[in-house]
């Protein structure tokens, strides 16, 4: 994420403005928005429309053509115009844009194109589109077995496929799932024989190191913090200033340097500078900078409020530059920052406390910076902040990142272990543990705050030395961490927050497991309740989050159930365990959950007093089948599984075949660990005592030991024992998890490394190529040099069919290896096969199939490497496509599969890609369609490519006419899901660029048509719906584009997807964006039967706290209120009057909903009836806090006005407004927008109509408050003739008492004056109505 002013996607443009009102950065998604709202070209920031309240009105001037920005988009506008806009503003090398000369056919169907085998598609008109990289960023990590759809996949990735596997006798489908390595804890004694209990440190299970990997992988780069990723503090510095300046190149760094240096004494110009220094940033690296600041510093170090802007200036200065800090801490500005965090006055002031501790969070982050820091008081400082303001979240979560970064090494740091020991010791000197603890149990709901906070206890409880871990969880166990996280883990926001609730569950165990307790135990299970609830819940997407959440309710229950015998008890109560159980039977493949799950059934089967003897015996059913697999991956589980089943040999109910006695007498044999092989001996001994008939059982499994040493001999196996091996392996999963050891693999290699028999090398190959397909449930540990020694072979044979093999075990290997292996090579080699005029196409294919593995695994390819790939990918499409040479519709299949997973690499690392490439690519789908049109997966997967170019190079897709491919594809298979599902993603990116040529490309070849029938086809997929959805809202932002959806039924489509998917946030947003559009014209007996009100009005109540769904919605129901009288009262009928209050209440501290909701009431209160429902939802006391609360908000406030106003014409009404302070909302939004005429004119049309209730025949007595903001206003705007109407009658409605009269005679001269003039200059408007204020007042 940029931090505050970096440059982003709108370059050095600072007409769209970087930051919020309220301080914080705004996304590229929120800044592309406000552009188009203000009328802003995107990328320049010059006005390209005309902005009123209902129209949008394009400019034509010399920069802008018809909307369009020339300089921005010289592809959108007519050539005439380009040419005379490049005579006026000549510039060196001006990109030249390829235009297609091809016809195209714009009144042909698209699936009347296709049935006359048009061999070239027809192009799109020239246009240019901006990239879309910022809504196409691609996962972290895609499995490169997995098939998932755009619905799982948040990173908009339609289909991550990954090859088909070989069905020959030695391969079986390609599978792949991810594992993590752990290590296991030592144990205490246990007996020989018997019933055995775990050890007592058992709850630790070396979660640790997990943990710790994890959060280094996570979290190592904390200078994110320093360049400000969306964490500056949550408020900004009220006098925000830029000056009035465009743009950073506009700002001149040395003349506000020279500004700060020459008035010093003028603390307003001060304010300005420093403000624009922060805003606008440092381009360059200015003379001096950091030493004017530090300068500015000390004379002002007793100014809180300069000093918070000297350290945003100093904090956006040394962002990202670890030479900056460490010149920060050289020159004095960081002791600076520490002696004004001690002063009193300063301390007073948390808003400068939290840009000064973060201002130090990020200047710690340098590891230099860290000592010095300390070594000058800064933690002691920091603390002290802390507990001063332990009530304020913002202080809480900086002093949180700052405290952590004093004592967290980075992975790419020096060893600074020594610093680091010293920096926690001082922590917990200073008492910072009790005062971090002291805040998280003042925020439970901060949940930011609360993950930095767990992050720094768990820094400081990782230390290498033991005996300092163990003081500082008795610290925290001291200080009351353990009732803390019990609140935290309880909290609803920490749902959502998978490392915070890890990082709290784990150190909550590690302290139970130090501590012991019963205090601490009982302490720890108040959070039973909401740990087993966790770990009932469902987990459609399968999703990491999910996994590690339940492992580490698995090891709260594991450690409670190893803990006293109340909180057993207590865990027996909350059917704990068999939450356990019921979690790892929806996740068999989570080892981790698998593995802490065992120690809490072992800790189970050795209680007599609360053993479950029928809930176990289920317990060993459900794992063994997996169990032999798992402990060959995971070799944590030994022990635990050793212990268990142990113990579950005698237990009564317990059948033998559910002991996984092969892996544990394989433990016995291969494991040097004293405890495992205690355990495993205890084991083995019980299973021959209780299932006396089964021994043959462990006597068999000595056999794979037989075979390695076999391997690792001079000796060879014979070619028939390797065929046997390989096709039981084959055709058996749990057999070839229990072959493919990774020392049988290793030993099988090491005969391709040094072949004794080159006639053995095509059996030992086939029988690796088995062995390292992984099963269900686990990944293979792969030696490193494995796909190096494979290669080698390649390259020394000269047989085609062993070629084949490697290939084939290289496919496999790459999508099951649990870590990646040293692949060096190996794209030119499977290229040069392909390449190679000699290579069969069996051949081709499978290498095609490696590079498809290999890409759809490891995603991060150099782009030199992806260019390569995708050309001989083409290479092979052009010539296997039927049109010039042969067809191969197997061959083209594989070849545009790998193609797609290299163009998915394409989004991560963009290379250039050519017009000529793109049109040979979708010219594939017309030619093959002559040869096979049964089959999809060709169609499919060429789809898939085209979708991850639109990311890479829409523009060029564009310029190629891919609108015409994708919908003759669509066309051609209509019923095939998986077009469709592409075939709407594709046409959702290219028309979400908005760029009217490319939407009435789409228009005028039946796309629309396409969409919408899909929509109704597939409308149970989610992924259609969803893609569908989000293509209509950025279609139907054309008037012809909305007549024809709505002429298609598309309303109630939108409506009835939406009925369906009610939880799918993305599908509503989508279909809500194009309601909204589609009801500003819509047919209103076409939106009446569609019963589009009520499904919105269901929305919106379904979604309270999701602010886009409520400001959707609100305006549909806005667009249909404005349409008829009926129509406002179909509204009020199904609840939408409620929820647009509702939607008040939930967002009063959002000025957009705000405006929104206030327009929406004020157009529904414009029916009678409808005034009296909108005061009983509390509507009138919404308006009334909500203009209060954006008091500074123009648009708020002018709405609020308008809506008061309508809603006074009821007396009731009246009395209510007057009641809840409304007439002093609107004198405060008149003084406070007092040169806003808009606002004045509402503001005092409201007064007029509360300053008379003709029904009760009543004046409401003034005050000098809204009498002066009248004359006020009339005074400042004496040309408005609405304003000046609207006061005269306010004034003469008040006159009618006399009460009023005195108060208004205090300012007789001016108000006679005013009234006058307004008389005289607008007679028919304000005549009549002047000459009776100046009869009333004599």
């Amino acid at each position: 994420m940029n931090g505050p002013g970096f440059p982003d996607r709108f370059g050095n443009n600072d007409v769209i403005p970087h930051f919020a009102k309220n301080g914080t950065a705004l996304t590229q998604e929120e800044r592309t928005a406000i552009a188009k709202r203000k009328g802003l070209c995107v990328v320049c920031g010059l006005k390209t429309h005309t902005i009123s309240v209902f129209k949008k009105a394009p400019l034509t001037n010399d920069h802008i053509h018809k909307g369009i920005c020339i300089k921005c988009n010289p592809t959108s506008v007519p050539a005439a115009v380009l040419q005379a806009y490049e005579h006026r503003n000549p510039r060196v090398n001006a990109p030249v844009v390829a235009r297609v000369s091809r016809p195209t056919q714009p009144n042909q169907s698209a699936a009347n194109r296709a049935k006359k085998n048009i061999r070239q598609p027809p192009t799109a008109p020239p246009s240019d589109v901006r990239s879309s990289n910022s809504s196409a960023v691609p996962p972290d990590m895609r499995e490169a077995a997995s098939s998932s759809s755009l619905a799982a996949n948040k990173s908009k990735r339609l289909n991550n496929e990954v090859p088909p596997s070989q069905q020959q006798s030695f391969s079986s489908p390609v599978k792949a799932a991810s594992s993590k390595k752990m290590g296991y804890t030592q144990q205490k004694k246990s007996s020989r024989g018997g019933i055995s209990a775990p050890p007592l440190n058992n709850s630790n299970n070396n979660n640790n190191d997990n943990v710790k990997s994890n959060y280094n992988e996570s979290f190592s780069s904390m200078d994110d913090m320093s360049a400000g990723a969306g964490q500056r503090p949550s408020r900004a510095i009220i006098e925000d200033y830029t000056g009035s300046v465009n743009s950073p190149d506009e700002v001149d760094i040395d003349s506000l340097l020279q500004t700060i240096k020459d008035d010093r004494g003028d603390p307003e110009l001060l304010k300005q500078t420093l403000h624009r220094l922060r805003n606008f940033g440092f381009d360059r690296d200015p003379r001096g900078a950091m030493s004017e600041i530090r300068d500015l510093m000390d004379q002002y170090l007793n100014e809180p409020r300069i000093m918070a802007m000297a350290c945003g200036a100093l904090w956006r200065l040394a962002a990202g530059q670890e030479n900056r800090k460490i010149e920060a801490a050289e020159n004095g500005a960081i002791e600076s920052i520490v002696d004004a965090l001690r002063k009193d006055q300063n301390m007073e002031d948390p808003e400068f406390i939290q840009w000064a501790v973060g201002c130090l969070a990020s200047l710690a982050d340098a590891q230099e910076v860290k000592a010095y820091v300390a070594k000058i008081g800064g933690i002691e400082a920091v603390v002290d902040a802390l507990n001063r303001h332990q009530d304020s979240p913002g202080v809480f979560e900086w002093a949180a990142r700052a405290l952590h970064n004093l004592c967290y090494q980075k992975p790419d740091e020096d060893d600074i272990g020594d610093l680091i020991a010293k920096n926690i010791v001082s922590i917990e000197e200073t008492k910072g543990i009790a005062a971090m603890v002291g805040a998280m149990k003042l925020h439970s709901s901060e949940a930011t705050a609360q993950r930095w906070a767990m992050r720094l206890l768990w820094s400081l409880q990782d230390q290498e030395d033991d005996a300092a871990n163990a003081r500082v969880l008795k610290k925290m166990k001291d200080d009351g961490f353990i009732k803390a996280a019990v609140k935290v883990l309880r909290h609803r926001s920490t749902d959502s927050e998978t490392d915070l609730f890890r990082l709290s569950a784990e150190i909550m165990c590690n302290i139970l497991v130090s501590d012991r307790s019963d205090a601490a135990f009982r302490d720890a299970s108040d959070c039973l309740a909401t740990i087993a609830r966790s770990l009932k819940e469902d987990n459609a997407e399968d999703s990491i989050k999910h996994k590690v959440k339940q492992e580490s309710c698995c090891r709260v229950i594991a450690t409670l159930m190893n803990g006293t015998d109340y909180s057993r008890m207590l865990v027996a109560e909350a059917n704990g365990v068999h939450a356990v159980l019921e979690a790892i039977e929806k996740s068999p493949d989570n080892l981790m959950l698998t593995q802490t799950g065992i120690w809490a059934f072992w800790s189970m089967s050795a209680s007599d007093r609360d053993r479950d003897d029928i809930f176990l015996v289920k317990a060993a059913q459900t794992l063994c089948e997996s169990m032999e697999s798992q402990v060959q991956t995971f070799p944590d589980l030994l022990l635990p599984v050793c212990g268990f089943y142990g113990n579950m040999c005698l237990i009564h109910g317990t059948n033998g075949a559910d002991i996984p006695i092969v892996s544990i007498v394989r433990a016995l044999l291969t494991e040097e660990d004293g405890l495992i092989l205690r355990e495993a001996d205890r084991a083995v001994s019980n299973f021959c005592l209780a299932f006396p008939d089964q021994v043959d059982v462990v006597v068999d499994a000595f056999d794979l030991t037989h075979l390695q040493q076999v391997l690792q001999s001079s000796s060879d196996l014979t070619p028939t024992l390797c065929g046997v091996i390989a096709s039981v392996a084959a055709k058996n999963d749990r057999a070839r998890s229990r072959m493919a050891s990774p020392d049988m693999i290793a030993s099988v290699l090491q005969k391709l490394r040094d072949p004794d028999d080159q006639g053995m090398t095509k059996c030992y190959l086939e029988l690796l190529a088995t062995l390292v397909i992984s099963g269900n449930h686990k990944s293979t540990r792969m030696p490193e040099d494995i796909v190096q020694v494979v290669l080698r072979v390649i390259k020394t044979t000269g047989s085609r069919d062993i070629q084949w093999t490697c290939c084939a075990l290289l496919r496999n290997l790459l999508a099951s290896a649990a870590s990646p292996p040293d692949v060096n090579g190996l794209v030119d080699c499977m290229i040069s096969l392909v390449d190679s005029h000699g290579t069969q196409e069996t051949l081709k294919s499978q290498a095609c199939s490696v590079l498809w593995s290999l890409t759809a695994k490891y995603l991060k390819q150099d782009g030199n490497s992806l260019s390569e790939m995708s050309r001989c990918m083409i290479n092979i499409l052009i010539k296997y496509k039927g049109d010039q040479g042969p067809f191969d519709y197997d061959l083209l299949a594989m070849a545009a599969g790998a193609l797609a997973s290299v163009t998915a690499c394409m989004i991560h690392n963009p290379v250039h890609v050519s017009s000529e490439d793109v049109d040979e690519i979708i010219s594939v789908p017309y030619t093959a369609l002559d040869f096979e049109a049964d089959r999809t997966e060709l169609y499919v997967r060429i789809l898939d490519s085209i979708y991850n170019l639109s990311y890479v190079s829409d523009a060029v897709l564009i310029q190629c006419g891919v609108i015409v491919v994708v919908i003759d594809t669509m066309a051609e298979f209509e019923q095939c899901l998986e077009v469709q599902q592409f075939g709407c993603a594709i046409l959702a990116v290219l028309a979400s660029t908005e760029n009217l040529q490319v939407n009435l490309s789409i228009v005028q070849t039946d796309g629309i048509d396409m969409i919408v029938n899909a929509l109704a086809l597939f409308c149970d997929d989610g992924v259609v719906q969803s893609q569908a959805c989000k293509a209509l809202s950025h279609l139907s932002i054309d008037e012809e584009s909305r007549m024809l959806i709505a002429s298609l039924g598309g309303l109630m489509l939108l409506g009835n997807t939406m009925r369906a998917n009610m939880d799918k946030l993305d599908l509503l947003e989508g279909a809500l964006s194009a309601v909204l559009s589609l009801s500003a014209d819509a047919d209103v007996e076409l939106l009446i039967e569609s019963n589009i009100v009520a499904v919105v009005v269901s929305v919106m109540r379904h979604h309270r706290a999701v602010s886009q769904i409520q400001e959707f919605g609100m305006g549909v129901l806005q667009n249909i209120s404005m349409r008829c009288f009926e129509s406002k009262q179909t509204i009020a009928e199904v609840g939408g009057i409620v929820a647009v209050t509702d939607c008040i209440r939930e967002f009063m501290g959002s000025p957009t909903v705000l405006e929104r909701a206030f327009t929406t009431l004020w157009s529904l209160a414009v029916l009678d009836q409808n005034q009296s429902l909108i005061a009983e939802a509390d509507g009138i006391n919404l308006v009334v806090n909500g203009m209060m609360t954006a008091i500074t908000y123009e648009g708020v406030q002018k709405q609020g006005c308008g809506c008061l106003c309508t809603l006074s014409s009821d007396s009731r009404n009246k009395g209510l407004i007057q009641n809840v302070g409304g007439v002093d909302s609107i004198v405060y939004a008149m003084w406070a927008h007092f040169a806003a005429e808009e606002i004045q004119v509402e503001a005092c049309r409201a007064l007029s109509s509360l300053a008379v209730d003709a029904q009760t025949n009543e004046v409401m007595i003034a005050s000098d408050g809204e009498v002066n903001a009248i004359i006020s206003a009339m005074r400042r705007f004496p040309v408005s003739e609405r304003l000046q109407e609207h006061a005269c009658v306010a004034l003469r409605n008040f006159l009618l008492s006399a009460d009023n009269v005195d108060i208004i005679k205090s300012n007789e001269q001016e108000v006679k004056t005013l009234v006058q003039q307004a008389g005289s200059r607008f007679p028919e408007a304000c005549q009549e109505r002047a000459n009776q204020v100046l009869a009333n007042l004599g």
